[in-house]
């Protein structure tokens, strides 16, 4: 409470009244030391604020690069995996291309020696129709000699 208040709650007497004025009255200075008490004092307490929050901001700004530097890091080594898995890409496909070339280059080998092999038993398969066409006309011949022929047992003698 102050001295206000208490002299309004309780009626004075007179003997109160002279010492109280006497001793509670605030002069100029009074009052205004105690607001630059009041004030030093808020204004320490606002300083040792701003001093609590710019530690906490220093914390926050430290915190914010540690992640920054984090994130950067994880980003940079996505950045290698990816380039890695790309390169690994890249080397499969062209071992697979190789390895496709030279089982298509096989495979053009083995249907080449396949159509020569081909080739050549045509090539024999005529021969063998031809002989046989020979050997049909000649046994025709001598089927018609062997039935044209009569036996004159006084020729051989």
């Amino acid at each position: 409470m102050s001295s206000s208040e208490s002299k309004t709650s309780f009626p004075p007497t007179p003997a109160s009244k002279q010492s109280s004025s006497a001793s509670s009255v605030p002069t100029d200075l009074t009052v205004s030391s105690t607001d630059n008490v009041k004030g030093e004092n808020r204004i320490k307490v606002l300083e040792d604020q701003i001093k609590l929050l710019q530690l906490e901001i220093g914390k926050r700004d430290t915190l914010l690069e540690l992640n920054k530097k984090e994130s950067e890091e994880r980003i940079r080594t996505a950045e290698h995996t990816a380039t890695e898995a790309d390169k690994a890409k890249k080397v499969i496909e062209e071992s697979a291309n190789l390895r496709m070339d030279l089982q298509t280059q096989e495979m053009n080998k083995i249907q080449s020696a396949i159509s020569d092999q081909l080739r050549e038993v045509t090539v024999r398969q005529q021969h063998l129709e031809d002989v046989n066409q020979k050997l049909r006309e000649k046994a025709d011949i001598a089927k018609l000699r062997l039935e044209s022929f009569k036996y004159d047992p006084t020729r051989l003698s």
